[in-house]
């Protein structure tokens, strides 16, 4: 794991930071790249070229910029333990599965970079198994504007479905735990490969469980497409690989986002009927993010008041004739009618 020399600088406020991307950003997106027009080519990226990367810069960046930025505001937000917890440091240690070239982690560093004048220095430990991937994410990074110091460790390994978990475990190191594990639409696409996989979700969540720290937290992004063949929604797949692992493992980590799951998820019966998608402002994605931490730490997730304000929307689950429920940001709706604005 990499290792950070003290960086003095001076904090500087940016509201509204997820809302748009910043202009250290927007000033490096590429003029020449291939365009993406056809949404079977984001399914599998280990072979991306340079040209194929800059149009994922183009494309689809903003988007995993935005998703991982929010939902780590509302995990600030929620929880005056872990704001205290983040205040508390100088130092974070994160690591990134499947990171491409780093929309997901960039949006969570720009917010840790707006909020926390504390952190000197982020140590990022980044594997992918297409170089050109990190290379570019490298550059990228090295172009941006922060008050920390960023050491970047980047890690190619090419992982295969049979060999995921034990990869994992022989790369990272347990004995040095990370703040932040990031997982961002990259196990969906050993499942669009193989449609007789199991378990690769649920093996994530035990491995995630292994190299956090007591006050991590693992942040997982996937797509709510379909599998192949099966024609099963990847996050409903999701939901059912992770709420076997979790009934079974007692001491295994608590979900804390969305709201609706960190609140119910140990007694929900319908599970497999359950379809979660978040949106965002200006982002238009197909994707769900959930979040998880060790039992004893994600009791401080979500105030009292915080909760109370929330309960009612989150019990307005209706089933429909399919029986799926919609959940966006913590927000429920049912297939065919969306509740009012007005309602929030």
């Amino acid at each position: 794991m990499p290792t950070c020399a003290n960086n003095n600088r001076n904090h500087v406020a940016n509201q509204n930071f997820c809302a748009n991307l910043p202009d250290d950003i927007t000033a490096q997106l590429p003029e020449d790249y291939a365009d993406l027009d056809n949404f079977f080519m984001v399914q599998d990226t280990l072979n991306y070229t340079r040209e194929q990367l800059g149009g994922y810069f183009r494309k689809y960046f903003p988007r995993s910029y935005k998703e991982t930025c929010n939902v780590f505001h509302q995990l600030v937000q929620s929880s005056p333990k872990y704001r205290e917890t983040l205040a508390s440091k100088s130092t974070i240690n994160i690591l990134d599965i499947g990171t491409g070239i780093g929309g997901n982690l960039i949006g969570l560093l720009k917010y840790i970079n707006n909020h926390f004048s504390n952190i000197e220095c982020v140590s990022v430990y980044a594997i992918d198994g297409n170089i050109e991937a990190l290379i570019y994410q490298q550059e990228i990074l090295s172009r941006l504007n922060f008050n920390f110091q960023i050491n970047f460790l980047p890690m190619h390994w090419v992982f295969t479905s049979q060999t995921l978990l034990s990869d994992l475990k022989y790369i990272t190191d347990s004995s040095k735990p990370y703040d932040i594990v990031i997982c961002s639409k990259f196990i969906n696409e050993f499942y669009r490969k193989d449609v007789a996989i199991k378990g690769l979700y649920s093996d994530f969540i035990s491995f995630s469980q292994r190299v956090l720290n007591r006050s991590g937290i693992v942040i997982i992004t996937e797509l709510t497409d379909k599998q192949p063949v099966t024609g099963i929604h990847l996050n409903m797949l999701f939901n059912n690989e992770t709420m076997n692992y979790f009934r079974n493992t007692p001491d295994s980590l608590r979900q804390i986002f969305p709201l609706p799951c960190h609140l119910w998820r140990d007694m929900c019966q319908s599970s497999e009927d359950c379809f979660m998608q978040q949106q965002y402002p200006d982002v238009r994605a197909k994707a769900f993010t959930q979040v998880f931490c060790s039992r004893e730490f994600g009791s401080n997730f979500y105030d009292a008041q915080f909760t109370a304000y929330y309960q009612e929307r989150a019990f307005r689950i209706k089933n429909t004739i399919d029986t799926k429920a919609f959940c966006y940001q913590g927000r429920l709706y049912d297939n065919h009618q969306i509740i009012p604005e007005d309602y929030y």
